[in-house]
């Protein structure tokens, strides 16, 4: 059976504390071992990830970084978010919390 690869654009929202996925579109993508990145995205980056959606998970890929790597904000309810050295885009009202 081919492998069925499809696209995922969107803001990096989080990077798990391992360092084996990242949550882009409200979706966990899972880091192959079998397709190793060179480097992980950094949370607010906005991507285009290239998935296979299989029983045991979404498995990336490929990654390409878009907007000349430019760190967005999350969107939010909040005017203000801040993206945090740890991975994680917080909006200012759990930021604060």
């Amino acid at each position: 059976m081919a492998k069925q690869i499809e696209a995922v654009t969107g803001l990096v929202e989080r990077i798990n504390d391992k360092g084996t996925g990242v949550k882009v579109n409200g979706e966990w993508l899972n880091i192959s071992a079998y397709h190793a990145l060179a480097e992980l995205p950094k949370a607010g980056q906005r991507v285009e990830v290239q998935v296979e959606r299989t029983d045991r998970g979404i498995w990336i890929q490929s990654v390409e970084v878009l907007d000349n790597g430019q760190v967005h904000a999350c969107r939010c309810s909040c005017a203000a978010a801040v993206a945090v050295a740890d991975g994680h885009l917080r909006s200012c009202a759990r930021y604060a919390a």
